[in-house]
């Protein structure tokens, strides 16, 4: 949600006009029910089986199936019930091909082993969150495919490189459970240290480049860096479970920061022309 509305904030820098900020509140208000209702796919159908009732009685104990407020059986009828549904409900508010891909990501993930490999669990990873990007500027600022500029192709691509490089920094919280089920994430497969370390790396280069290729002065680095260093600071010390659950936030506070970059190379921008 984010990036559709700083994306559509930063107008033509992306190659878009300056919109209403009654409709932009009203957009974003579609946006955030897409957003759910695909988010809704993902966690039913990651939830869903015997195998990830067992994992998240010890990781996340709160969920609907391992706390015995949902059952398996309950769970599948929603899902397939959910699916045509929410097919049709995009094709109203826009995004229905990246609906369609998403959907298709979710089943390879969930279903066809995509989670049970390190590299393509953060390739799919990282084309869901170009997806969920794209979506975004689809019903936000209204733009379908057919209508992007290659900036915001090029934009595209760099969100999935910074996301394809940096997730397997969800994997550090959870691996009491992963090694439960005997999934071969990063930290699982080469150890916690060496794992932190393909984090640490990428976060450092990601920091600053989105800036330079948006052209930015000193200034329009402060944010990316700050928060990055920070993210890098608590890997390297603080590595309980429960330290890197919340690493993984700032993590996607990281994110959002990356995400804001248009908008601040819109405001250096028009603060030259005043």
């Amino acid at each position: 949600m984010a990036f559709g509305v700083f994306s559509t904030l930063s107008g033509p820098v992306l190659g878009f006009e300056d919109v209403n900020p009654l409709y932009l509140v009203g957009r974003s208000m579609i946006l955030f029910w897409w957003a759910w209702m695909n988010l809704l796919l993902l966690c039913i159908n990651n939830q869903r089986k015997a195998e990830d009732i067992q994992e998240d009685r010890v990781n996340k104990a709160w969920r609907p199936l391992p706390s015995d407020r949902l059952t398996i059986s309950q769970a599948e009828k929603l899902l397939w019930g959910a699916v045509p549904v929410i097919g049709l409900i995009t094709l109203c508010t826009g995004g229905f091909p990246q609906y369609v891909l998403l959907t298709a990501l979710n089943f390879w993930y969930n279903d066809g082993g995509g989670a049970h490999n390190p590299i393509f669990r953060n390739l799919i990873n990282a084309c869901g969150f170009v997806l969920y990007a794209s979506a975004a500027i689809d019903i936000v600022a209204t733009a379908p495919l057919s209508t992007y500029t290659l900036t915001i192709f090029q934009w595209l691509a760099v969100i999935g490189g910074v996301v394809l490089t940096t997730i397997q920094i969800q994997d550090l919280r959870d691996q009491a459970g992963d090694s439960l089920r005997g999934r071969p994430t990063l930290p699982i497969s080469i150890g916690d240290g060496n794992a932190r370390w393909t984090v640490i790396v990428p976060i450092l280069f990601w920091s600053t480049f989105p800036p330079f290729f948006w052209r930015l002065d000193v200034g329009g680095y402060g944010l990316t860096v700050l928060i990055g260093a920070f993210t890098i600071g608590r890997l390297c010390f603080l590595r309980t479970s429960e330290g890197d659950r919340t690493t993984f936030k700032i993590w996607s506070l990281w994110l959002v920061s990356i995400y804001s970059l248009p908008l601040i190379k819109m405001y250096y921008t028009r603060r030259e022309h005043l």
